[in-house]
């Protein structure tokens, strides 16, 4: 479990992203880039508190949001699918066919499950970086470290790093600036492999029904220790 973990845990940072191997059901032999996504212009610290608070406080607005996602990565691997929010502590992420993987945080645990194979690796929803976006106050300065943060009349972007495990990878979050939204991020691994999602179609007034976050509703999960309460 350890090893899954250190593997995917800046990777599933906000909206998870799957393991590099499993990620890639479009992967190419040679590896392609993917573009920078700093903009070009770094913020005074004055600024950049300003601009923290604003992302902050967009972010814990957030009840509920849906939409589309297209996931790309440096090694030539292209996905996308459908993603479903609900805060705190639940967010489920459907790739398209032929991809069979499913993610779901469902307030407790968060879930890696294959549905060809119909088996699932689990781990503390608390003990991933998606965690931080998804509890009830969220501080990104509480257990991270704010390594750059940068702005364009266009966008936002904020270059993290966990605090604890910096030897992990960094995650860099873009907004777009006018209305203030959340547009992608992109992971960089300890390998260096860069992963890049992007969102479309936000909907912030659809309300996810709870049972689509019940992961013991998914064939051949009836571990102990997931949440049945859902």
């Amino acid at each position: 479990m350890k090893s899954l973990l250190s593997l995917t845990a800046l990777s599933l940072f906000v909206l998870l992203l799957l393991p590099l191997g499993a990620a890639g059901a479009q992967e190419s032999d040679d590896a392609q880039d993917v573009p920078s996504l700093s903009v070009p212009e770094e913020v005074a610290p004055a600024e950049a508190e300003d601009s923290l608070e604003a992302v902050e406080g967009y972010l814990n607005e957030i009840d509920s949001l849906q939409g589309r996602f297209v996931q790309t990565t440096s090694r030539g691997g292209r996905s996308e699918g459908d993603f479903a929010l609900r805060r705190p502590g639940r967010i489920r992420f459907d790739y398209d066919a032929p991809e069979p993987t499913l993610l779901v945080a469902d307030g407790m645990n968060f879930v890696i499950y294959d549905r060809e194979l119909e088996q699932a690796t689990m781990v503390p929803l608390s003990r991933t970086p998606l965690w931080l976006l998804l509890r009830e106050d969220i501080d990104l300065e509480d257990g991270l470290d704010i390594l750059n943060v940068q702005q364009d009349e266009d966008y936002l972007s904020i270059l993290l790093r966990q605090s604890d495990s910096p030897e992990e990878g960094t995650i860099e979050l873009v907004f777009q600036q006018e209305p203030l939204e959340l547009v992608l991020w992109e992971v960089v691994d300890t390998q260096g492999v860069r992963t890049q999602v992007a969102l479309h179609e936000l909907d912030y007034e659809t309300r996810p029904n709870p049972s689509v976050f019940n992961v013991q509703n998914l064939p051949g999960i009836r571990a102990p220790g997931f949440d049945r309460t859902n």
